[in-house]
């Protein structure tokens, strides 16, 4: 499986190493727990952003919206063709800046 996409994040100042993030996200690719179908997703995801030093930093992220699945998935037992169903996603990661 393979999953792909862009996130585009406004990030306003709550204290200097303190921010909160919002904006939309789009995937694309194999969700893993739903069986390996694939689909497309459209979210509005929010959060904080952590700022430790000069170069690690850490999110913690809530996202809500849509998923879709590829026309390849849509007729599979269970799923309706071109159907639209709500989703949710919850993003913790670690990252350090270059």
């Amino acid at each position: 499986g393979f999953i792909t996409g862009i996130d585009v994040n406004y990030y306003h100042d709550l204290k200097p190493q303190l921010k909160y993030y919002f904006g939309p996200r789009i995937r694309y690719g194999t969700d893993m727990t739903l069986g390996g179908i694939e689909g497309i997703t459209v979210q509005l995801q929010n959060g904080i952003m952590r700022s430790r030093g000069k170069r690690f930093t850490s999110t913690l992220g809530f996202g809500v919206g849509f998923f879709k699945l590829s026309e390849k998935y849509s007729r599979y037992g269970g799923y309706e063709p071109n159907q639209v169903y709500p989703w949710a996603s919850f993003t913790w990661r670690l990252g350090f800046r270059l």
